[in-house]
């Protein structure tokens, strides 16, 4: 089994952070009726009511970051399932997650870097609910889903080819300037809950679905650089020590 070296990611901060403030905004809720009761009763003035003016802005506040944990949650499951997948290749291999590359222009976190015998492999991990189209760095992308009343529906949503090229441009100047010259392979990987029609070169589309774990596992397995122990030892070192 693969060993995983885990980081918590961007992701997960943010769907704690989304839970935390819907949750405030409901309790702020709570508070603000009960307040405008007790005062009501008490003084028996009026005004107090006025108080209840803050309620319609808590409620909006509380969907919608309770929205918003719903779309992380939803990010963070298909990162999960990325992993699952990963830890079923041998123990010769390492996954790194939530990777912080540097540049002059900012950070940048990676999802999942795979580094074994057969290389270094960058992963992006999308996990929409939906279909989704789209050609390369083309941007936008299409994500059509289906409402609970059966009406389809399109959203734009950015290229992950594009984002990963990003990814993959800082992750090969990371390795060059430790005198590592390996040139990662990168691959964006589909969730369960995603239907894919799309296309790139020369990065690598996997949909989880219908058998596509085994698939990114043969990509991986297969691949066509061949590192020895030393080369793999400096990368654990270099990926080890980003933060």
């Amino acid at each position: 089994m693969a060993k995983i070296n885990r980081k918590i990611s961007n992701l997960k901060r943010n769907m704690l952070v989304s839970l935390q403030k819907s949750a405030g905004a409901l309790i702020a809720t709570v508070l603000t009726l009960g307040a405008t009761g007790y005062l009501f009763g008490r003084f028996g003035s009026p005004w107090f009511f006025l108080l209840l003016l803050i309620v319609p802005v808590q409620l909006y506040m509380m969907q919608k970051y309770w929205t918003m944990f719903h779309v992380y949650k939803q990010g963070q499951m298909g990162e999960k399932e990325v992993v699952s997948c990963l830890k079923k290749l041998p123990d010769s291999y390492a996954v790194y997650t939530s990777v912080v590359l540097k540049s002059h222009y900012g950070k940048k976190e990676t999802d999942q870097i795979v580094v074994g015998p057969t290389g270094v492999f960058l992963l992006e991990t999308k996990n929409y609910r939906g279909e989704v189209s789209g050609k390369g760095g083309t941007e936008p992308w299409k994500l059509i889903k289906t409402s609970n009343a059966g009406r389809r529906y399109e959203n734009h949503i950015p290229s992950p080819v594009r984002q990963i090229r990003e990814q993959q441009i800082l992750l090969q100047g990371t390795l060059s300037n430790a005198a590592l010259n390996v040139e990662p392979r990168a691959f964006v990987v589909f969730g369960k809950d995603t239907t894919l029609h799309a296309q790139a070169s020369p990065e690598v589309l996997v949909a989880l679905r219908d058998g596509g774990c085994q698939n990114l596992l043969d990509l991986i397995l297969n691949g066509e650089d061949r590192l020895d122990d030393k080369t793999l030892q400096s990368i654990s070192k270099v990926l080890t020590a980003l933060k």
